[in-house]
């Protein structure tokens, strides 16, 4: 078992949670991310009724 910290560069975390739209409504949830620029990029997403 090995353990890393680098207390310098901490970051704060927090729970998130997803939650269904109201009935007769779609959510969009999407995101992102790219390795330099220029570089790598991908994304992508969903889209979700109330079920």
């Amino acid at each position: 078992i090995g353990y890393w910290s680098n207390p310098g560069n901490s970051v704060d975390r927090s729970l998130v949670k997803w939650h269904p739209p109201e009935s007769n409504w779609f959510k969009l949830n999407f995101d992102g991310a790219s390795k330099g620029n220029p570089g790598t990029a991908a994304g992508g997403g969903a889209i979700r009724d109330h079920k």
